[in-house]
């Protein structure tokens, strides 16, 4: 039944969305009629099982796995042999689901979105707050509710106190039944996630049927009140109609057989209650007739709900079993407790669900980090009482508030509005608040509390130190005996360690993070990470400035400062994927130091059990640990979602296969593996080459990963700016080019040359006999301490690739890594054909197949093929002789392209013919075009001109043309040949504008002599005044006089491409008139297009145009920089002059008005360029939100000095961001400067946190 109800919300829609296909309609009609009008053979929840040798009566019911009281229409029936039975069962036993809730956890180095993006931000650290401290008040989270009530704190009302299957689970318990799952529950879910689940929404042709099996009803209302009716037909029908088949099997079939054998086994051994989801029971595949398939007579037992069943019901709710406790101590030992046997962690809060009484005892910890808080209070007892009122449910009969020695806390019973009893009990410690809490029904607390509560013990503050070293080892430190220590157990999904400990002597504190770094695909600069992370923790608490290094060492940094008064001193070391963090807080020199001193790397422990994990796709078998990987063990593939029963079109088996694996240590550690198999036309020239390949694809991992960066810096410097990236005047030449970019891309390269990877410790090895290739090597960079551990592997057409974050001076003793690398195994498996043979004949023999998927797989895979010289003839015979089925054009085209690409006397020639056949069509013609392009050369596009002289392709997509005169515009070398030809075809609506483009591309690259295009100026003037008629309407509709320079598409673009054609031709009387009404519409753009036209062609500009443009705020820096370019006299503008103008032309908004005041200059250094930084605040025209404090913009552009002066050629605006608080303009322009100089670094964070509490790079901007 719960999965009947997580379809409902798809049926529905799908009632809207999909029409009913007419040809099935009185089928449909037929079917539903059916359904309703054959003899209901299933009228019943509660049915009786006898027979086939039974010495007694065993009772099957069908329940709803939730809380709401329609699950509760039962009968005295269902008391009477729910009590008399001997065993009872449901389908799987709840205490077992307990342990699978650790293996579905996510791991705590994985909760950032992105692998390593922001990374140093994982250490950040902040003081309690009252927001923290909510959760302290939730007893029933949403994992103890799922397990143990599934009740909704909005509708208790209309609810029962737990679902009905825990109820039955609790009645056993109370009543000392033999409590049994029918089912393993792990099969059970890994059978269904496995399912393929495909498209929720029922089949077309089952539409109709299930509308009118609801009767105008919802589908999850129908489904109530067919099971408040006991009517399972219904249910059977509806549910059998709405489920996709596959999912149907596994959720349902499937397990109908491993229920019945269960039912059947344990019935012979003593009555059986046994209670399934009721969509079990119906049908020929239900429960209720494999039992009779079985021999068993399986009857319904229709009986009345009275007074009596009533009564039952609340004596059994009402009576409680005295609960198991067993004493746990936290890994800590910081606190000892009774909790009940099976804990459920969360980070280092501990759930202890008592199942038989649906209690709950749970333990939450918070840290305080007093040492944080600049005011140097201490958190007070009173925040928390405050909170009580508000966040304790129901009424509070009790609060005492007590003293310890080293903590103070509260002590507090309630009840809430439905009568159940609750106790909690808060510690504030020095460095934790701690909330030990018990829940239950009823007066279940009342009952057991004092077994809890009057046995907690909390560890005492001493003042020796000792030596702390983690379960799984890595590190061990001296610290103050008085610690705590989270994220130190054994666990499915390892933790990161924090450590925090007070000296009482001293009044200090010390504290440690640890953090794991899963990313190894860059190798960082080590010393600017160790500082780096300290840096980042600093400019959380405005600490930076008094910021004084200490002392350095390949892998550490140590550092000192101040938070308030109080002074902090900081280490950070680097070992591998392992980082770490450790801090004093007024602690002395001498403690600090013995601190500090004390840490040192030590080997992880591996004790966890590992088991040979087997991939038939990857082909390969591999040692991991179980536990921590179990979910690959699994073997869930992601299900395909929404997918389209209709699509009949076949799947392409020739595909490359590629799977990624990552596999996890007990240590938090982490191994990638990628797998690769060949596509079947993948082709290499020898083992050589291909090992040459690798190799390279190891530098590329890294130097293309720098490279990418370095170009990815011009969007991360500018991720203020996304605004001004994506203006349409940058493309329609309002804002200036800036060399900027050019000039450090080249300081990058050159930086780069001396900080390239180098692959050290090369050994090779092959294995003749199973054609097998092993390449191990470490990649390192001379600025990091850290390196890349390879192991790759290449079996003909299949490779894997292992690979490892590690030291730099790794002497291969990680266990965990080691016995990756040395267990992997490939597979071993002959391909058909070898990845070092031609694959031409190969592909043209699949072609022919009569095999439709092979063929099919073959054209589709036209692309993959390496046609070479010696392959023309071959390829030549295969286009004209083969026959291309209708649908297989694409294959055509791809082929005619990869003739082009060949150099051979024959290629253009036959691509003449094939454009001439009689069944060519407009695709295979303009692939034809393409393919002559391809061959780059002046011939080529000469034939090209001729062939649409013959004929020319048109598309009704416009695409496909502007796409191809793309390609034309790509070679401008030679695709020139088409001038001036190409304007024959002008009059071809598909042409004309991609010719105007074109041939305006040529003229302003100065590649063609425009007077060659004289011969159509004439039918260029009369649409260029066709097109001035249609600016100038739109023009005469801008009211507000903006959209002329803030539109998405310039309606002013084609005309421009006009200006640029008719330019040359401007001395006649016709032109010049066109020209002189174009000036007139005085549109921006235009007007600096006609100046740029003069200035190019050596002619003066229109002084009135000039100075208009220079009037305007928003064209004033591009008309400098025009002349400026141009080698013209332009005015002596001083550096904050020309970095308003910039500002006001590229760094403000639509509404940002000309208020901008200069707030500072700075000057600073990026990569051995001195660059000056302008900062404006500029003021918006209009406030949006009424009541904001101020909606102004920090605004930064920032130049490359030359000789003393900025570069009015090589600038960049460096920042564009709210300003919400004017009073922290310098802390704002300093995150600007921050992210200019280090925004290529991807594990960098700029600015402080934000209140949400996402770190800034997750943040926009603006």
């Amino acid at each position: 039944m719960r999965v009947i109800q997580s379809i409902a919300t798809f049926t529905e829609q799908a009632f809207r969305k999909h029409r009913i296909l007419k040809k099935y309609h009185f089928l449909l009609l037929l079917l539903a009629a059916s359904a309703i009008a054959q003899p209901k053979k299933y009228q019943s929840l509660l049915w009786e099982i006898s027979g086939n040798g039974l010495a007694k009566k065993s009772y099957l019911y069908g329940s709803m796995h939730v809380s709401e009281k329609v699950s509760y229409h039962l009968s005295d029936a269902f008391f009477k042999h729910l009590l008399a039975s001997d065993y009872v069962a449901n389908e799987s036993d709840p205490s077992t689901w307990i342990g699978l809730y650790d293996v579905m956890g996510t791991p705590a180095y994985q909760n950032y979105m992105y692998a390593s993006n922001g990374f140093y931000s994982q250490f950040y650290q902040q003081p309690i707050t009252r927001e923290d401290l909510y959760p302290l008040f939730v007893s029933n989270n949403n994992i103890m509710n799922n397990l143990l009530f599934r009740t909704n704190e909005n509708q208790k009302d209309y609810q029962e106190d737990t679902y009905l299957d825990m109820f039955i689970y609790q009645t056993g318990k109370k009543y000392k039944k033999q409590v049994v799952g029918l089912e393993n529950a792990k099969t059970s879910m890994l059978s269904i996630m496995g399912a393929e689940m495909g498209n929720l929404t029922p089949r077309e042709e089952n539409m109709q049927a299930i509308m009118k099996l609801l009767k105008d009803k919802s589908f999850n209302q129908a489904l109530l009140d067919y099971y408040r009716d006991k009517n399972l037909d219904m249910l059977d029908s509806l549910y059998t109609l709405a489920t996709p088949d596959g999912y149907f099997k596994a959720l349902i079939l499937d397990r109908n057989q491993v229920m019945a054998k269960s039912i059947d086994s344990i019935a012979k051994k003593g009555s059986l209650f046994a209670a399934v989801g009721a969509a079990h029971l119906p049908g020929k595949n239900g429960v209720i007739e494999i039992l009779r398939k079985k021999g068993y007579t399986v009857t319904p037992v229709v009986d009345a709900y009275t007074q009596q069943g009533r009564n039952i019901k609340k004596q059994i709710d009402e009576y409680f079993i005295k609960p198991e406790f067993e004493t746990r101590a936290t890994a800590d030992g910081m606190i000892r407790l009774p909790m009940h046997a099976q804990p459920i962690f969360s980070s280092d809060n501990i759930d202890t669900p008592d199942l038989a009484n649906g209690g709950i005892v749970n333990l939450k910890r918070i840290p305080l980090r007093d040492y944080l808080r600049k005011d140097e209070m201490a958190f007070s007892a009173n925040t928390l009482d405050s909170l009580f009122y508000e966040n304790i449910p129901g009424d509070i009969l009790e609060k005492k508030y007590f003293t310890d020695d080293n903590y103070t806390g509260y002590d507090i019973k309630s009840r809430t509005k439905t009568g159940n009893t609750q106790h909690y009990k808060y510690f504030i410690t020095p460095l934790e608040v701690i909330c030990v809490s018990m829940s239950g029904n009823g007066n279940y607390v009342r009952q057991y509390e004092n077994e809890i509560f009057n046995n907690i013990k909390l560890k005492k503050n001493t003042t020796g130190w000792e030596t702390v070293t983690p379960a799984k080892g890595g590190f061990s430190v001296n610290v103050p005996s008085y610690f705590t220590l989270y994220g130190n157990r054994d666990s499915s999904n390892p933790e990161n360690i924090e450590l925090n400990a007070w000296d009482e002597i001293e009044k200090a504190w010390y504290f440690l993070t640890e953090k794991t770094l899963s990313d190894n695909s860059q190798l960082e600069e080590t010393a600017f990470e160790l500082k780096r992370m300290q840096d980042e923790f600093y400019t959380q608490f405005d600490a930076t400035t008094s910021v004084k290094e200490i002392a350095r060492s390949p892998n550490s940094y140590e550092s000192q400062s101040k938070i308030g008064n109080r002074e902090i001193r900081l280490k950070t070391v680097i070992s591998g994927q392992k980082y770490y963090m450790l801090g004093t807080v007024k602690a002395s020199a001498q403690s600090t130091e013995k601190f500090f001193r004390s840490f040192a790397i030590q080997p992880f422990k591996y004790e966890s059990q590992t088991r040979k994990f087997t991939d038939s796709l990857g082909r390969f078998s591999i040692e991991i640990p179980e536990k921590q990987n179990e979910k690959l063990f699994w073997k869930i593939n992601s299900p395909k979602s929404f997918v389209n029963p209709y699509d009949t079109e076949m799947e392409n088996k020739f595909e490359r296969f590629e799977k990624q694996f990552s596999f996890t240590s007990a240590s938090g550690k982490n191994v990638t593996l990628s797998a690769w198999e060949s596509h079947r036309y993948d082709y290499a020239k020898n083992r050589d080459s291909l090992m040459v390949n690798l190799k390279k694809k190891i530098y590329e991992d890294f130097d293309q990963f720098d490279a990418d960066e370095n170009s990815a810096t011009v969007d991360i410097d500018n991720v203020t700016v996304a605004a001004y990236i994506a203006d349409p005047r940058q493309s329609s030449g309002q804002i200036p080019d800036s060399s900027w970019d050019a000039v450090f891309e080249a300081n990058s390269n050159s930086k780069k040359k001396a900080d390239l990877v180098n692959l050290t410790s090369e050994k090779e090895n092959y294995d003749d006999a199973r054609k097998l290739y092993t390449l191990d090597v470490m990649a390192q960079k001379q600025n990091s301490q850290q390196a890349v551990k390879y192991k790759v592997f290449m079996q003909d057409g299949n490779i894997w690739w292992l690979r490892a974050l590690v030291e730099k001076d790794y002497r291969n003793n990680d266990v965990f890594i080691e016995k990756i690398a040395d267990s992997f195994t490939p597979q071993d498996g002959k391909h058909n054909f070898s990845i070092f043979d031609k694959k031409t004949k190969l592909f043209f023999e699949d072609a022919r197949s009569e095999n439709d998927t092979i063929r099919f797989s073959a054209l589709q895979s036209a692309y993959m093929v390496d046609f070479e010289k010696e392959d023309l003839p071959q390829l030549k015979t295969f286009l004209t002789t083969f026959n291309f089925r209708a649908d297989e054009t694409q294959a055509i085209t791809t082929l005619l392209e990869k003739i082009g690409r060949i150099n051979d006397p024959e290629v253009i020639p036959f691509l003449e013919s094939c454009y001439k056949k009689d069944d060519v069509n407009t695709a295979m013609q303009l692939s034809v075009i393409r393919g002559l392009a391809k061959q780059k050369s002046k011939a080529a596009y000469k034939k090209i001109i001729e062939l649409l002289e013959y004929d020319l392709p048109l598309s009704n997509n416009r695409y496909e043309i502007s796409s191809l005169f793309q390609v034309f515009n790509a070679d401008p070398e030679n695709s020139k040949a088409l001038f001036p030809e190409i304007f024959q075809f002008y009059g071809v609506k598909e042409y004309q504008e991609p010719i105007v483009s074109f041939a305006s591309e040529l003229f302003k690259q100065k590649q063609v002599n425009p007077s060659k295009g004289k011969s159509y100026r004439k039918l260029l003037l009369t649409d260029a005044k066709l097109e001035y008629k249609r600016v100038a309407a739109w023009k005469s509709k801008s009211s507000d006089g903006k959209d002329d320079e803030y539109f998405t598409s310039s309606p002013a673009e084609e005309l421009k491409s006009y200006c640029i054609l008719l330019y040359p031709f401007k001395k006649e009387k016709a032109v010049a008139q066109w020209f002189e009404k174009v000036e007139k519409l005085e549109i921006a753009e235009i007007n600096l297009e006609l100046v740029r036209l003069d200035l190019t062609n050596g002619n003066m500009p229109n002084p009135a145009i000039v100075s208009k443009l220079f009037a305007d705020p928003k064209t004033k820096f591009t008309t400098y920089r025009l002349l400026l370019d141009n080698k013209k006299d332009v005015p002596k503008w001083t550096d904050e002059e020309i970095a308003l103008a910039a500002v006001n032309t590229a760094g403000t908004g639509n509404n940002l008005s000309g208020d901008i005041q200069l707030v500072k200059r700075t000057e600073v250094t990026k990569d051995g360029e001195s660059i000056s930084i302008f900062f404006y605040n500029a003021k918006p025209k209009e406030k949006i939100q009424p009541f904001a404090a101020s909606e102004n913009s920090l605004v930064a552009v920032a130049f490359i000095n030359a000789k003393g002066n900025i570069n009015p050629k090589a600038w960049k605006i460096v920042g564009v961001s709210p300003i919400a608080d004017l009073t922290n303009l310098d802390a704002e322009c300093e995150t600007i400067i921050d992210r200019l100089q280090n925004g290529s670094h991807s594990r960098a964070s700029f600015g402080k946190q934000k209140d949400n509490g996402f770190p800034s790079y997750l943040e926009e901007e603006f």
